[in-house]
């Protein structure tokens, strides 16, 4: 008996001796996932960080650029956006662009009455005969100077603020066909010489304006404008 006991107990301590090395492996082993799960999670920090700030940034220059008033570059209209239904502009149909020419007319009506009495009372006889003197044809030197205040009227208020005192109070605009600021050659081209060819004829070129889709007259096809209802309407 005892010789078996003898035989027996070297393979036990040789067994645990096999085993303390695997638990000191064990021991020496757990550490290296606790570090890396720390790397980890120090780097998706920072990454957050980052992309809050990046998103914090976009969003500062987008408030900044909604807060920017809107202005025309180069012949220093103030630009306001025609105003959209359904992303499409709403243009101004025959009667209310009628409506805002008959008030143009009523103004500059009164406007040449007063400047008229004016000349009367205040200026000489001499100075009144000059002004009723023939330059072209039956056309006097006043009756050019009257047409040429009136032509300023629509050309000048619709070049610098996109139309005139009647069609500002029907709350409509010339713009461009282009979706941009029309240039003053093309007011100026569709306000003398594209409303005379719209009046030449019956004045047909106004009655076209219910024909498209756009209700262009025109004065409009010529100059490549239309008129459009304001944003703020």
């Amino acid at each position: 008996m005892p010789d078996e006991r003898i035989l027996q107990d070297p393979p036990v301590e040789e067994n645990q001796a096999l085993v303390i090395p695997a638990e000191e492996d064990q021991i020496l082993e757990t550490p290296a996932p606790e570090e890396q799960t720390a790397e980890d999670q120090l780097a998706e920090k920072e990454a957050a960080v980052e992309e809050a700030a990046a998103e914090q940034t976009d969003e500062e220059q987008t408030n900044g650029r909604l807060h920017l008033p809107a202005r025309s570059e180069g012949n220093g209209q103030s630009e306001i956006l025609p105003k959209k239904k359904n992303g499409e502009r709403v243009y101004a149909g025959f009667f209310v662009r009628l409506t805002a020419f008959i008030l143009d007319k009523i103004i500059v009506g009164l406007v040449l009455i007063v400047l008229r009495l004016a000349f009367m009372v205040f200026l000489s006889g001499s100075v009144s005969d000059i002004l009723a003197r023939k330059v072209f044809f039956s056309v006097s030197l006043s009756d050019a100077i009257i047409y040429l205040l009136t032509a300023a009227y629509f050309v000048l208020l619709t070049y610098y603020t996109g139309g005139t005192v009647g069609k500002k109070m029907m709350k409509i605009r010339v713009v461009s066909a282009e979706d941009r600021q029309p240039t003053f050659f093309e007011i100026a081209f569709r306000e003398i010489i594209g409303r005379y060819l719209s009046a030449f004829i019956l004045y047909i070129g106004y009655l076209i304006i219910g024909a498209g889709s756009q209700k262009e007259a025109l004065h409009d096809h010529l100059a490549d404008t239309r008129v459009v209802y304001d944003a703020g309407n």
